[in-house]
């Protein structure tokens, strides 16, 4: 294996024209790429290169991601002429981002060579930026060493294989996505972050599916949020994730502590509470369902009235004490405002219900926090 130390020894841009430049020798028959992010003006930095490997024969075969806008429509355009076979790889949970960059050439049952790194297909990745990338051969008339290369192929075809996450590009998706807002477009200088689906009042039709991918739990012993005066108190020290919303003063119903006979609600109203966002109050109709638990695979569960529900995975604390974790649902019904700004989105205790209602929880705070840094689950609700 070697490592390429770009821009300082070597640009993985050189490495790839030459031996795209001198296919006649190599005598490749795949150039295989797997990228993040394409951008017209780094690919046409290797445009001639495919070209002249395209006319001794070789054929390029893409899975190319559009997180955070960064592709552009005319790479994909230009991608696409190029490719013979080409996809695009997006999950819509704004967390679970498409990150690779692999570029590899194989000579069908006898060489293979594979890029790995942090370089996309972007004049920066190939040129500018400070970037680390390793090279490896193998020869795959070698055992050992057509296992080893199978690896990446098997990637490969993970990626390529139409699901509800990857769809071959065609001169319409392109048109869809860039209608849609997935996509930049280098002709008006665009290089803004899409925000993420389903934000604001009017919701687009998503294009892919989501897949719920969990980061090991990481404690943090750092507070970022400012802690309660009941916090305080007891020194408590909370983990990291964000505080999304705090209840005070948390009424009998839900906290499930009802008198003999009463049916328990079953769940957390998730109400308007006071809570404040950059100075404003919130409006609960719309903070949870479309700011919260955005990211969440929402299903349509009833027509009439609409109800949505999702899952998302959750850590339960009470008076410092870790009671476990759980998948829990989540409802939300816009039609239970009723034009009272009530609440829509509740969260059903689940498996917690029984330890909720034995432990006479009503006047005490609850707060929920954001997983912890960038992970999606588990949240955490902190009673106290």
């Amino acid at each position: 294996m070697r490592i390429l130390n770009q821009p300082l020894v070597s640009k993985i841009g050189d490495e790839l024209k030459g031996i795209l430049n001198d296919n006649v020798r190599n005598n490749f028959d795949v150039f295989y790429l797997i990228v993040a992010y394409v951008r017209q003006s780094g690919l046409i930095h290797l445009r001639d290169s495919i070209l002249k490997f395209k006319v001794s024969g070789g054929k390029i075969k893409a899975v190319v991601g559009i997180d955070q806008k960064l592709t552009s429509i005319q790479a994909l355009q230009l991608l696409l002429s190029f490719c013979d076979e080409i996809s695009v790889y997006h999950n819509e949970k704004p967390v679970n981002t498409f990150h690779p960059k692999i570029y590899a050439f194989e000579r069908i049952r006898k060489r293979g060579i594979v890029f790995v790194g942090s370089s996309n297909l972007t004049e920066g990745g190939l040129y500018t930026n400070y970037e680390s990338n390793s090279y490896a051969e193998y020869d795959l008339t070698k055992t050992n060493q057509k296992k080893e290369f199978a690896v990446f192929k098997q990637m490969f075809e993970n990626y390529s294989r139409p699901s509800k996450l990857s769809k071959k590009l065609t001169n319409e998706l392109i048109k869809k996505l860039s209608k849609s807002g997935y996509l930049s477009d280098e002709e008006k200088g665009e290089t803004a972050i899409r925000k993420s689906m389903g934000r604001g009042k009017t919701q687009r039709s998503a294009l892919f599916g989501t897949e719920t991918i969990h980061a090991p739990y990481r404690e943090h012993l750092t507070l970022k949020q400012k802690p309660s005066k009941k916090q305080k108190k007891k020194n408590v020290v909370m983990f990291s994730g964000k505080l999304l919303w705090l209840k005070e003063n948390l009424p009998s119903s839900d906290v499930q502590d009802v008198k003999k006979g009463t049916a328990p609600t079953g769940g957390l109203r998730l109400t308007q509470a006071n809570w404040k966002v950059s100075g404003n109050v919130i409006d609960q109709t719309t903070y949870f369902r479309q700011t919260v638990f955005v990211g969440l695979d929402w299903k349509k569960e009833k027509t009439a009235p609409f109800v949505e529900v999702a899952e998302a995975s959750f850590r339960l604390r009470i008076d410092g004490k870790e009671i476990g974790q759980q998948t829990l649902k989540i409802r939300h019904k816009p039609s239970g405002e009723a034009g009272q700004h009530n609440y829509t989105t509740l969260i059903s205790w689940g498996k917690f219900n029984k330890q909720i209602g034995s432990l006479r929880l009503t006047g005490k705070t609850l707060s929920l926090y954001a997983p912890p840094d960038v992970q999606k689950e588990p949240f955490l609700i902190s009673i106290e």
